[in-house]
Formats: structure tokens, C-alpha cells, sequence
């Protein structure tokens, strides 16, 4: 649920409309039976967060190599430690 919240745009707008929730669930696949968790707790929190995260696309301009090097290394670095709620956001980018 939370990772549907940080990046999906589409998702992040109607549930800020109110047009839609987004609940957790448990589905035991042994009994068939479904267990809600309810939205998530830290919902607003992440859908703030979303609002300030910069995604690049093909319709950017071309970043240098080195620089998109760097980048690249400095998010997989903080992935290995398990810091991928912490995004670094540029404006730059």
C-alpha cells in the first residue's frame, strides 16, 4: 500500500479527492479468507512526500554520464542500507 501511495500519481490524486481508499489486506490461502487491515497509517504522511518526489522520464534532457553515475550509485547506496523511504530530491533534476 505504501508504495502504491508514493508513486503511482493517478492513485495519489483520487485518494486527495477523496474518490477513492486504498485498504491493506491479508489473504490466507489456505482458509481463502481475507483479513483488512485498513488504510494505511501513515497515509497522509506519503502522500505528502509524493507531492515533493521528481521522477525522471524520456522527455527529460540528457543528463551527463558522470553526473547520472553519481546518481545512480548514491540511490543504490542508500537502498543497501535500507534507506529508501529517505529520497534525495533535486531540483535540479
Amino acid at each position: 500500500v505504501g508504495r502504491v501511495l508514493r508513486w503511482s500519481t493517478v492513485i495519489q490524486e483520487t485518494v486527495r479527492q477523496g474518490e477513492l481508499e486504498i485498504h491493506g489486506g491479508i489473504y490466507d490461502i489456505t482458509t481463502g479468507k481475507v483479513t483488512f487491515l485498513g488504510q494505511h497509517p501513515r497515509q497522509r504522511e506519503l502522500l505528502d512526500i509524493a507531492r515533493s518526489v521528481t521522477v525522471r522520464t524520456g522527455a527529460d534532457a540528457p543528463m551527463p554520464a558522470p553526473e547520472a553515475l553519481l546518481r545512480l550509485q548514491k540511490g543504490n547506496s542508500r537502498y543497501v542500507i535500507g534507506d529508501v523511504d529517505h529520497k534525495i530530491v533535486d531540483t535540479k533534476v
